[in-house]
């Protein structure tokens, strides 16, 4: 009987283990997949930004007096909190002639939207968002800014577009700047 009940409880263990186990896979499937989600839709938020300003400014000759402040105006309502633009992860987009949102000079033709102190991690899934898609969007560059590099991504460039997982794994540091360039 003893035997019996080591047999029984050994099998219980090992049940146990399985669906803990099974539990944890789930789980981690679940967060990978709800993270990756949760980046596409910042992918699109992006996308929305870039055109409204591109909306905005199509009969202007140039992006003059463009910046985060003046772009509250015609930002994509979803994105609006307050006087800023923040994205689905809780970060604020910034934009202007650089990442710190600074006004855009007469006969500049192109603009900037910047996402900044990202960590590595969030720095190289934002990084990889593939937003050229025909280069519907006008998207000239991507670049990566952190205290180690400031790397320049572009079509035809040392550096190409769209960002591989692999370049994104080696160029995003612990604190970073993503920027997208559209003309």
């Amino acid at each position: 009987m003893k035997n019996s009940v080591l047999k029984t409880s050994k099998k219980g263990q090992i049940m146990i283990c399985v669906v803990v186990g099974l539990v944890l896979i789930a789980t981690i499937l679940f967060l990978n997949f709800k993270t990756t989600n949760r980046f596409e839709i910042v992918k699109k938020e992006i996308i929305s930004l870039s055109e409204s300003i591109r909306d905005s400014y199509k009969s202007k000759p140039d992006y003059r007096g463009l910046n985060t402040e003046s772009v509250a105006e015609i930002a994509p309502q979803e994105l609006k909190r307050k006087n800023k633009i923040v994205s689905s992860i809780g970060r604020e987009f910034i934009v202007g002639q650089d990442e710190n949102g600074s006004i855009i000079m007469p006969s500049q033709r192109v603009f900037m939207i910047s996402i900044n102190n990202l960590s590595k991690k969030s720095c190289e899934q934002i990084a990889v968002l593939n937003i050229l898609e025909n280069n519907l969007y006008g998207l000239q560059k991507v670049i990566i800014k952190n205290s180690d590099y400031q790397i320049n991504f572009e079509l035809g460039g040392e550096y190409p577009l769209p960002i591989t997982e692999e370049n994104a794994d080696k160029f995003c540091k612990n604190k970073n700047t993503v920027s997208w360039v559209f003309e």
